[in-house]
């Protein structure tokens, strides 16, 4: 493994991993080795958060999606920023984290009035909710 890393690393430096002990050397093998552990990093970022997620628990008794089915994968897609694919996992991952950000904007600002705008988005976040509920329960077949 080390002799692969120093391979993929001369690769990496090009010519200036070919000259004894200068400043570029070193400013390219740390680079290398930043770029390195960003990758490592992203990777065990993923796996540790699927490691995480929690199932279904209507999905495993009753067989079907409930209303929040896919909330978190959609989340974790948003995270990694996959934006489209958040919204093809679960519709209402936008208008929840609208909701969310203008309940935290309404605990962390006090001194004005955020109730209107709070109430608004819970209305339209549980519309969309229901409405994308609805749709998939057409498409999988189970009512109508």
């Amino acid at each position: 493994m080390e002799a692969a890393a120093r391979t993929t690393e001369a690769w990496f430096c090009g010519a200036a991993a070919t000259t004894n002990g200068s400043s570029p050397r070193r400013q390219c093998k740390t680079k290398f080795w930043e770029v390195r552990l960003q990758r490592t990093a992203g990777k065990s970022y993923k796996k540790s958060m699927e490691k995480y997620m929690l199932p279904c628990l209507n999905k495993m008794i009753f067989g079907f999606d409930c209303p929040g089915c896919g909330m978190q994968r959609a989340l974790k897609l948003l995270v990694e920023g996959d934006f489209g694919g958040a919204f093809r996992m679960y519709p209402p991952v936008y208008t929840g984290v609208a909701f969310m950000l203008s309940a935290l904007l309404m605990l962390a600002d006090r001194r004005r009035n955020y109730s209107k705008l709070v109430i608004a988005l819970a209305i339209v976040n549980a519309v969309v909710i229901l409405i994308s509920y609805f749709y998939k329960l057409v498409n999988q077949n189970i009512i109508l």
